[in-house]
């Protein structure tokens, strides 16, 4: 949504997958992971500017709220007196996320790609205070309406 002829307002509505996966650390914990799946609503604020035409680049900076719906834990241990984890993630992870989006792209004709950064403010574990943070790379073709 232009605010004017350089900055731009971009809402959007996403299906995201977010997670990690733990290592063998030879003596507590075999192996395990997270898998969250989510509905994420980031508002994004771009500078583009023009370098030739039909050639911009841009620089984006935002926020995002996130909201987990569903997903899977599973962690095994070495001691046998532990019981081994399976099932829901969100004992141990905050269904809500909220933090910031930055990121910078290049946008030719009706192609583009966006290599950005989202780092979370709010705390992703309940027991540690971790939040999350990603490194994003993006391609896309943007159609004229």
């Amino acid at each position: 949504i232009p605010l004017s002829r350089k900055w731009f307002i971009q809402p959007e509505l996403l299906f995201t997958s977010i997670g990690c996966n733990f290592k063998d650390d030879g003596f507590f914990l075999k192996s395990g992971h997270i898998k969250i799946y989510a509905i994420e609503f980031p508002l994004i604020f771009s500078y583009r500017h023009q370098i030739e035409d039909e050639t911009y680049l841009f620089v984006d900076l935002g926020w995002y709220f996130r909201y987990a719906l569903f997903g899977n834990r599973n962690y095994k241990y070495y001691d046998s007196q532990i019981n081994d984890v399976n099932g829901s993630p969100f004992d141990a992870v905050n269904r809500f996320d909220t933090g910031v989006n930055a990121g910078i792209g290049i946008q030719k004709n009706n192609y583009y790609a966006i290599l950005g950064f989202q780092k979370g403010i709010s705390h992703a574990e309940k027991a540690y205070g971790n939040r999350y943070s990603s490194f994003r790379l993006s391609f896309g073709y943007k159609f004229k309406i």
